[in-house]
């Protein structure tokens, strides 16, 4: 009876362990992409950055309606030469609001969902003083069970080809 116990006991404990650890394994298989105007297609993206007469720029892509959001994010600050532009602990934070009181002011300066508009493409309007602090990340807004990718859209790297003269 000691026995049975102890390994019914035990085979619980194992399985309990084993299925609360499977969960934070998931994201795992995911792979991070930056897209950048140098891989863009590539990933099979066509990110727009158009100049306006107002120091303005509209940022545009495709989108399809789907599992994936999309989020802005606006830095206050963000130094270039950093090379880490994979955001998903901001998009995945447990208490998100916790999270924005705690490292906004210091950090971020807005993190906002972005909709797709009526011609089935994700449109926003920055100044070019935003864009130069500003990612689009598109992931998913929890974890999931398979993998596949999650993309940062690095518009610094859009802004630089065109104030380059390269577009």
């Amino acid at each position: 009876m000691r026995k049975s116990f102890f390994l019914l006991v035990s085979s619980g404990i194992f399985f309990l362990t084993f299925f609360s650890s499977a969960q934070h394994c998931h994201g795992m298989f995911s792979q991070h992409v930056n897209i950048t105007p140098a891989n863009e297609k590539k990933f099979d993206f066509e990110v727009s950055l158009k100049s306006d007469s107002n120091n303005s720029f509209l940022v545009s892509f495709p989108w399809k309606a789907g599992p994936q959001h999309c989020w802005l994010i606006v830095f206050r600050i963000f130094d270039t030469k950093k090379k880490g532009r994979n955001f998903r602990k901001m998009i995945w934070a447990k208490d998100f609001f916790t999270w924005e009181r705690a490292f906004t002011t210091i950090i971020v300066k807005e993190i906002r969902r972005l909709k797709m508009n009526a011609n089935g493409n994700i449109e926003i309007k920055l100044s070019e003083n935003t864009i130069q602090r500003s990612f689009i990340s598109i992931d998913y807004p929890y974890q999931i069970i398979d993998g596949g990718f999650y993309y940062t859209i690095d518009l610094p790297e859009y802004l630089k080809q065109i104030t380059n003269g390269k577009q």
